[in-house]
């Protein structure tokens, strides 16, 4: 099997090891388990040890570029940004610094909390008031990087979804291969995971193909359709595959995807009936879901009853008080305006 160590890319440790792959009971799904059917959860919730969730796989690859290169970087996303938030923690922890634009997005618990955890990592945000202004407010910031002659700061895309990105998941689709061959579970027919910028889905679609698994990859929109699109997936999984071939991969067909769109709901990080029944169904199983993302791939999994199923949590479990204690006790005025 192909092996990422092989690559001459730098990268950080920050996994910690592989995920878990867990049975989930009966109590956490739509009419329990029927006959030769069981379901599964790939605990990339506590990825990392400081701040779980999808990120983390990819920011070793992209934080082990800024520090050889010895830049900042330099990123976008919105208020409630799990990318951002994941960025700056782990960048202050190992000594990148973090500079960010940030955008609109619904008022939720879960983004006010965000947006206290970036506020206080971060080396430095600026504001876009809509994301018209997303494009503008990240030329002010690279202008202000250069200023006085600093070194050009690495960009990293929204979400971390480049090809350098999606090594990551790459090797989760390797990781959860050796799993399946060590009988840690039986080899999934279907793997459900939300889709936003796409590296997460083209990484994993990408792993699970060169490890041979034929395992359909069910891709649950989560965010809006210029962002989570197939198109993008594919160009980025097909750009991923080719970067590997480039250092000894074979090439392999990257069919297998499919793209559920009912999930999404009335807007981005709007909660919808089926996404709310699945957070209750999932904590009655341990299983913390948050309603942008995680619950509404549950809730396309539950949908879908039949054979052996992998739901991939990309949410964070790690407690937040760590994180908030050196953070304001409110949204810091700078970036209220943004949560409506």
């Amino acid at each position: 099997m192909f092996s990422l160590d092989a690559l001459p890319y730098a990268r950080v440790p920050l996994l910690g090891g592989p995920t878990a792959v867990e049975r989930v009971a009966s109590a956490g799904l739509t009419g329990g388990a029927g006959p030769g059917e069981s379901v599964w959860v790939k605990r990339e919730d506590r990825a990392g040890t400081l701040y779980g969730g999808n990120k983390v796989r990819k920011l070793e690859w992209l934080l082990g570029d800024a520090l050889e290169s010895g830049r900042d970087v330099l990123t976008a996303g919105t208020a409630g940004s799990n990318h951002l938030v994941a960025t700056a923690v782990y960048g202050r922890a190992v000594g990148v610094q973090v500079l960010a634009v940030v955008a609109p997005q619904p008022d939720t618990p879960t983004a006010r909390r965000n947006a206290r955890i970036l506020h206080a990592h971060a080396e430095r945000l600026w504001v876009a008031r809509t994301e018209a202004e997303v494009p503008f407010a990240f030329a002010r910031a690279w202008a202000a990087t250069r200023l006085f002659g600093g070194a050009s700061p690495a960009v990293l895309p929204v979400g971390g979804s480049s090809p350098l990105g999606a090594l990551g998941w790459v090797g989760a689709g390797l990781e959860l291969a050796a799993q399946v061959a060590a009988g840690e579970l039986p080899a999934p027919d279907r793997v459900y995971v939300a889709l936003g910028s796409g590296g997460t889905v083209a990484g994993l679609l990408v792993g699970l193909r060169l490890a041979g698994l034929p395992t359909e990859v069910v891709a649950v929109r989560a965010a809006p359709s210029w962002l989570a699109s197939p198109w993008r997936v594919q160009r980025l999984a097909g750009a991923t595959l080719a970067l590997l071939c480039r250092h000894g991969a074979h090439s392999v067909s990257l069919g297998g995807v499919r793209y559920v769109e009912g999930q999404y709901g009335a807007g981005y990080a709007l909660p919808t009936p089926a996404a709310i029944d699945a957070t209750s169904r999932a904590a009655a199983v341990g299983l913390a879901l948050e309603g942008t993302y995680t619950a509404k791939a549950y809730a396309a999994m539950l949908a879908e009853p039949g054979g052996v199923r992998l739901f991939v949590h990309t949410a964070n479990s790690w407690p937040l008080e760590p994180l908030l204690t050196s953070a304001l006790d409110d949204v810091p005025g700078s970036l209220k305006g943004l949560l409506r």
